[in-house]
This record gives structure tokens, C-alpha cells and sequence, in this order.
């Protein structure tokens, strides 16, 4: 299993998700319209803290012609790696500098409704300053999944 060190990002530093949203149109970041009420319905951890990021595919992880994100979460899960907060892929975008870019990377979450009441989850790219989504049903075998890797959680920021 080849897991990709992406980086170290500080969560639960915005008082609520209100307040993240502001921030991330403060630098511009763009969100495509389906997004937008997602990021309504994201639970912004009450503990600031710094947690390592680490990233890996479905295909890595057995799902060669990629799968559910139900199953492939649950894989990863018995490997040690953990499903992200909701707030990692906005705070990823906002803390750039921060994070390794893989191209395109699935944000592994409980997955929130989108505009159609799709359940999705968040999708950054490297390309642009953006967050866009993904739906839950088939996710691609060779895009990076970002998953917080327990082993490595650090102390309080």
C-alpha cells in the first residue's frame, strides 16, 4: 500500500461554518453551484487542532474499477486510515501552502446533500482555487483519496 503524505492542516480554528464560508470568499475561492449548499451543512470541529493528511486511491486499496465510497471508506478503515472531518477539503483549499497537490482528490466524509439532494462529497483540485463535489455511487479508481491518517494526528495546534 503506498500512501502519499499530503501535508498538515489546523481544523477547528473558524468559530462556524458561516464563518469559514466568508473566508473562503475573502481568497476567492470558487464553488461550483451545486456545491454551495454543502458547505452550509458543514460541522466545524469545536477543538483547534492539526491533523495529518495522507492520500491513496481505491484502486491501491482493491477496488479496481473504483466502487462506493461506503466500501472503500470501510477499507480504508481497517487499514488504520480515518474518514476525514467535513471541514478538511474547505480548509485544504484555504491552507494551500500547506498541502501536497495530487491533481483532482476526493475528501473521504460522511457524505452531505447537494443541491439535488444528492449525497456527495468535497472534490479540490490543484489546478484552480476551487471546491467542487462528487457523488457517493462511483468513485474513479485512480483519484487520490485524502484520508486522516491516526498514527500521525499531532498535538494541539
Amino acid at each position: 500500500m503506498d500512501l502519499k503524505k499530503l501535508g498538515v492542516i489546523c481544523i477547528g480554528n473558524f468559530k462556524n461554518a458561516e464563518e469559514l464560508l466568508r473566508k473562503l470568499r475573502e481568497e476567492e475561492i470558487d464553488v461550483c453551484d451545486y456545491t454551495k449548499p454543502m458547505l452550509s451543512r458543514i460541522v466545524v470541529e469545536v477543538e483547534e487542532r492539526n491533523i495529518c493528511l495522507t492520500g491513496i486511491t481505491s484502486r491501491e486499496l482493491g477496488f479496481d474499477h473504483g466502487g462506493l465510497a461506503k466500501d472503500i471508506f470501510e477499507k480504508a478503515g481497517e487499514l488504520g486510515l480515518e474518514k476525514c472531518f467535513s471541514e478538511v477539503g474547505v480548509q485544504m483549499a484555504l491552507q494551500r501552502e500547506n498541502v501536497v497537490f495530487d491533481g483532482e482528490m476526493i475528501i473521504s466524509m460522511d457524505p452531505i446533500p447537494d443541491r439535488d439532494g444528492d449525497l456527495s462529497l468535497f472534490l479540490i483540485s490543484d489546478s484552480v482555487d476551487s471546491v467542487y463535489k462528487v457523488d457517493t455511487d462511483d468513485l474513479d479508481p485512480d483519484t487520490l483519496i485524502v484520508f486522516i491518517q491516526s498514527n500521525l494526528q499531532t498535538a494541539d495546534a
